[in-house]
């Protein structure tokens, strides 16, 4: 996940530019690769997660690619393609449709391609220069973004007139509708994971203000759903099962490096100490006898197709669509 880094000017910018920077030496020594901006490692393992991590995000959704009401978008832009199997996906599907997915890095050459789909090296927090606007944008796990505010600007600006974008983040903090979490390393893991964020200047919520920032940006038709992602195979079903076993291992497979800037630099943990809590913490996480799950959750919403037509008409936010029946506070 992106850390949180304020806006220019906050007494918080060189702080956490400062641990970032700590974070990727630590984990560099560990046999992972960084790009300079990106909180999350850049290479092939991590590559093959971010396929997991996706074919867990169109399960969780039934099979769709996107929930947004747009309709055969000519242009499509997807923002922190990763390594484009979503923006392929996308064009394969939507033959009428340009797709251009960019990300920090060059995408890894995808198992197949279409002439509608192609790729650039870019930063989304740098100043965006395309010459014809888009009717569709895709943000997916980017991460807290430098400035969130210029980013929906930059987003709002490259929009034609009527067009979508649509926001889907993981909210990185498990819970549990009976209280089977409660006293476990898992819990213990999740309440430190809180506390050393914040230390950091960062945020484990931080995609539950989109949706005030993209009212004030002008946006319209506002809706935000939540769904509850189950830790393992604990809920019955085949189809949660299939999400529990699939989310399981996304959660072990990123549980490590996720954990190791926060705790070493943000709590002041050793290695070893952390090492052995989440000896722990995984097995809790195997353990169908603890009830946990995440959220996966969307923002999407409209531009108005006329200055004339702007307004703040947000009634279309929604409650969390849970996999299992559970609710969610934050």
């Amino acid at each position: 996940m992106e850390p949180i880094v304020e806006p220019r000017g906050s007494t918080k910018t060189s702080t956490s530019s400062s641990s970032s920077r700590f974070f990727r030496s630590i984990v560099y020594k560990f046999g992972r690769t960084f790009n300079r901006n990106y909180f999350l490692p850049h290479d092939k393992q991590e590559q093959e997660r971010n396929v997991l991590q996706h074919e867990i995000s169109v399960e969780v959704h039934d099979g769709e690619l996107y929930l947004c009401p747009v309709v055969k978008p000519k242009r499509v832009l997807d923002v922190g393609t990763g390594t484009g199997v979503w923006a392929v996906e996308f064009a394969r599907r939507n033959p009428e449709s340009s797709v251009l997915g960019i990300d920090l890095n060059p995408v890894p050459q995808p198992p197949f391609m279409t002439q509608n789909c192609r790729f650039q090296v870019a930063d989304a927090n740098d100043q965006w220069k395309y010459s014809r606007p888009f009717n569709f944008i895709h943000v997916r796990s980017l991460g807290e973004p430098t400035d969130k505010r210029r980013l929906i600007k930059s987003i709002y600006d490259n929009l034609a007139p009527g067009g979508w974008v649509e926001f889907q983040e993981w909210v990185l903090h498990a819970q549990s509708p009976d209280r089977s979490l409660e006293g476990t390393a898992f819990q213990r893991w999740n309440e430190l994971m809180a506390e050393g964020v914040r230390k950091l200047g960062r945020s484990l919520f931080f995609v539950l203000e989109y949706k005030s920032l993209l009212e004030q940006a002008g946006f319209q038709n506002i809706v935000e759903l939540k769904y509850a992602v189950p830790t393992n195979t604990w809920p019955p079903g085949r189809q949660s099962q299939k999400i529990g076993t699939l989310q399981k291992s996304n959660t072990l497979q990123v549980i490590d490096v996720y954990s190791l800037g926060v705790f070493t630099q943000g709590l002041g943990w050793s290695r070893d100490d952390l090492d052995k809590l989440l000896v722990e913490v995984r097995k809790d996480i195997e353990n169908t006898r603890i009830h946990s799950y995440s959220t996966l959750m969307t923002v999407y919403c409209q531009k108005p197709h006329s200055s004339a037509t702007a307004s703040l008409d947000t009634s279309g936010t929604s409650p969390i669509r849970p996999r299992p029946s559970v609710t969610w506070s934050p």
